[in-house]
């Protein structure tokens, strides 16, 4: 019954909102409860946005603090319209997760960064300007692997640009579930 109220309190929240396709990393399957969601931005999208614009719609970016997160997150965005790439260097782009380097890598949301998965030879800090984490792959046989990159989500003339971004949700009750929720004491007591 409380997790029946718990999962109905969160889509509560959501009402009015433009969530199309969340998914649960459900607790019974090893996850931690959080919801995520890929989003795709055909135009490219700049890291600084994608965390705007994860943040107006109740989450933030994704932030990965263990390889199980990581392989869950990353079957999400295994599209292909979420990956962008240089022929010529045989590397794919994909989407913004919440890291980003100041003094050091951080997740956005000040859970400790342990867990790294980078791609070899990764972070490279190119340039000076690579500061913020997302998602890249040579083949698919190694999966979930991270590489830093400029904020503003393109180099070489936007030929490598990132096409989206993985948003995470925390259920925490909003006022309005927890109103509905004292309701339902309420009821229960005059019961």
């Amino acid at each position: 019954m409380k997790k029946t109220i718990a999962i109905l309190s969160f889509f509560i929240c959501l009402i009015g909102t433009s969530q199309a396709s969340l998914v649960q990393w459900n607790v019974e399957d090893g996850g931690n409860g959080h919801w995520y969601e890929a989003v795709y931005v055909s135009e490219g999208i700049s890291w600084n946005d994608a965390e705007s614009a994860s943040i107006s719609n109740g989450g933030h970016l994704a932030t990965l603090t263990s390889a199980e997160e990581n392989a869950f997150v990353f079957s999400l965005v295994q599209a292909d319209h979420f990956w962008t790439g240089d022929s010529v260097e045989d590397v794919v782009y994909g989407p913004w997760l919440g890291g980003y380097q100041e003094d050091g890598w951080k997740w956005v949301t000040a859970e400790s960064f342990e867990f790294q998965s980078w791609f070899p030879g990764e972070p490279s800090n190119t340039n000076g300007i690579e500061g913020r984490l997302h998602y890249i792959y040579r083949d698919w046989s190694t999966v979930g692997l991270w590489n830093d990159w400029p904020a503003s989500g393109h180099q070489n003339d936007n030929i490598d640009r990132i096409n989206g971004y993985v948003i995470e949700y925390i259920p925490e009750p909003c006022s309005l579930s927890i109103l509905a929720l004292g309701l339902l004491a309420l009821k229960k007591r005059k019961s």
